[in-house]
């Protein structure tokens, strides 16, 4: 029997993929919807929509066990519609209506980053109240910072620590207004340059307030009035420092004015961490902790490659959520074959263009890529492996120029799903993927 004829019944109510009649849409520019039929085409073999939690493989409908493994040694979090999920190890990431978020390892080195009023953290004119409101665990974990009545700054530090000249590194915090609705962030000055280590927010629109010159910084909304606010830079000197939060009128670096002692905002989930981009939370106490590193994998791909006829080639579609741009290593959306050196892999280079590469033996056979993304958000990835015919399709961008080389695929006997040989990750949202012949 073929695919097309196994699909055709799937879902299990027996409902047409599309209208009876139509031709099937192919899947450039359909939008990827679960309300919108089809959330997979008639050739594919596999459709993982990780965002609405469905799953097929070989035509039929399976449980999400039978389409991901995950290698992680511990917990991991994310914070999404006012909720922290909490999953155990070797518990694939995976929250409806956001996707698959894959990282790689992930070290917190800001301590007590959910109890604010311990020692480590020195607050100066400035009150904290722990345990003050509900935080997205549910539980009372978010600290109230409010600033006294002196007309002075009002600050909260951590204790110095080791930064080096040239590592780039964000400090990110989760908050929500109360009475008062403007924070902002900052490192010390003796790592980085007195005038180029602030930024403010402003919650009550979400936005950025403002950012001294150097200093990236982003706010998101997680839902249920809190937000991830977060500032990075490189260090220019290697030398312990402190960073940490102010309460400000709406300004950078941070302003005196008089508070009256009892109005503020509320403080989570405090990270510090030697990266360029904002996190998922890890919690600490009195040290450091780490995220392990998240590689997910189809299970027995070998056999699964072999039954559906992908050694003959392939094609599929990846969604991803774009949340940034530019990083400083790759981000892989999927990589298929033997090891680093015989494989067929998709990533996000560090120019923001996306690659499709076939590497035997070490050399790149095919090596096409799109223009550079420039726009952040849903991001729908085409992607075609066939000789004579590999393609790459990308929304918002130029097609990539196709190749018609004609290659040996090296043995399809692993399938990294976000992740890769080398343990390149996507560290972010994957939201479907498709394999098809």
């Amino acid at each position: 029997m073929s695919h097309i004829a196994r699909s055709i019944a799937f879902p299990a109510s027996g409902a047409a993929a599309w209208p009876v009649g139509a031709p099937p849409p192919w899947r450039g520019g359909q939008p990827l919807s679960g309300a919108v039929p089809p959330w997979w085409q008639p050739d594919d073999v596999l459709a993982l929509d990780f965002a609405n939690e469905r799953y097929m493989r070989l035509g039929a409908s399976v449980p999400l066990a039978s389409v991901l493994a995950t290698a992680r040694a511990g917990e991991a979090r994310c914070i999404r519609d006012g909720v922290e999920h909490v999953f155990a190890a070797h518990e694939p990431v995976v929250v409806a209506g956001h996707g698959a978020e894959i990282w790689g390892a992930l070290t917190n080195t800001a301590l007590h980053s959910r109890a604010l009023d311990d020692p480590y953290w020195t607050a100066a004119n400035l009150a904290v109240a722990p345990n003050a409101a509900p935080g997205p665990d549910g539980v009372l974990s978010m600290e109230k910072l409010a600033a006294d009545g002196s007309a002075a700054l009002h600050t909260l530090d951590a204790a110095p620590q080791a930064f080096a000249a040239g590592t780039a590194y964000v400090f990110q915090a989760v908050v929500a207004a109360a009475e008062r609705s403007r924070i902002g962030l900052r490192f010390g000055v003796a790592a980085f340059p007195a005038a180029g280590r602030h930024a403010w927010f402003d919650l009550a629109s979400g936005t950025v307030g403002g950012a001294e010159p150097g200093v990236a910084a982003g706010i998101s909304p997680l839902g249920g009035g809190f937000f991830l606010v977060w500032i990075s830079r490189a260090a220019t000197a290697s030398a312990a420092d402190g960073f940490g939060f102010y309460l400000t009128e709406g300004s950078v670096p941070a302003d005196a004015f008089a508070g009256d002692g009892v109005s503020g905002l509320h403080v989570t989930a405090a990270l510090l961490a030697a990266a360029a981009m904002p996190l998922p939370p890890v919690p600490t106490g009195a040290a450091s902790a780490t995220r392990p590193a998240c590689d997910c994998t189809i299970p027995d791909f070998a056999a699964f490659a072999s039954a559906a006829g992908l050694d003959a080639g392939f094609a599929g579609r990846c969604v991803i959520d774009l949340t940034r741009l530019s990083d400083s290593t790759g981000r892989f959306l999927w990589s298929f074959g033997v090891d680093a050196d015989n494989r067929i892999f998709c990533f996000i280079a560090n120019n923001n263009k996306i690659y499709l590469r076939l590497r035997v033996g070490g050399v790149n056979l095919v090596n096409i890529s799109t223009d550079a993304l420039s726009e952040i958000g849903e991001t729908h990835i085409d992607f075609q492996v066939k000789q004579g015919a590999y393609t790459l399709a990308v929304t918002g961008v130029p097609d990539a120029v196709p190749d018609d080389g004609t290659h040996a695929l090296p043995a399809l006997t692993s399938a990294y799903v976000g992740s890769d040989f080398a343990t390149s990750h996507l560290n972010g949202a994957l939201k479907y993927l498709s394999l098809g012949i």
